[in-house]
C-alpha cells in the first residue's frame, strides 16, 4: 500500500471514497435517506477546489492500493478550533471498508503527525461521531476525549466528540 500526497487528479476518487465511507461508517448512526443522497459529484467538485485553491496550512494523504486504486484518504492542518489548546487537526480520514483493519489507517494517521511535527505543530485534535467505532481506533492511538458537542446531519441529532494529542 502506498501513502502519498494526494493530488487534483485525485479529487474524483477522493470523493468515491469519502462518499462510500460515510455510507458503511455511518451506517444505522445517519438515516439512510440522508445517505442515499450524497452526491459523487458534489464532494468531487468541492475536492477538486480544495487543490484548485491549495492551503498552505493544510494537506491529504492518499493510499493507494497495488492497482494504483485510492482506498482511503486523510485530510488535516492548522487548527479550525483556535479556542482549545491543540495547534493542528486531522479533519478527515476515510478508508473504504474492505481495506479496514489492516492497518492502513494508523499509517495514515502517522502520515499526518509526521506532517504536523514538520511544520512545526506540536499537538493535535479531531472531532468524531461518538457512535462511530473509529471512536475506539483514535484511543488506541493515544487521543483523549476532552470534550463533546451537540450537531445536526439532516434530520438527525448526533454528539460528536473532541478527541485529543497533546504532544505529538
Amino acid at each position: 500500500m502506498l501513502i502519498r500526497e494526494a493530488t487534483i487528479d485525485d479529487a474524483a476518487a477522493i470523493a468515491q471514497v469519502h462518499v462510500d465511507s460515510w455510507r458503511t461508517a455511518y451506517n444505522g448512526i445517519i438515516s439512510a435517506d440522508y445517505l442515499a443522497k450524497l452526491d459523487v459529484g458534489a464532494r468531487a467538485a468541492n475536492w477538486t477546489r480544495f487543490f484548485e485553491q491549495p492551503d498552505r496550512n493544510s494537506i491529504v494523504y492518499a493510499a493507494v492500493n497495488d492497482d494504483g486504486s485510492l482506498v482511503g484518504f486523510i485530510s488535516g492542518g492548522a487548527t479550525r478550533n483556535p479556542e482549545y489548546a491543540y495547534e493542528a487537526e486531522l479533519y478527515a480520514i476515510y478508508l473504504l471498508s474492505g481495506y479496514q483493519g489492516q492497518g492502513i489507517g494508523s499509517r495514515l494517521v502517522s502520515e499526518m503527525v509526521n506532517y504536523f511535527r514538520r511544520n512545526g505543530y506540536r499537538s493535535f485534535l479531531l472531532w468524531v461521531l461518538e457512535q462511530n467505532s473509529a471512536v475506539g481506533f483514535y484511543k488506541r492511538l493515544g487521543g483523549q476525549v476532552f470534550d463533546r458537542k451537540e450537531l445536526a446531519i439532516g434530520e438527525d441529532k448526533l454528539v460528536e466528540l473532541a478527541v485529543g494529542w497533546e504532544s505529538l
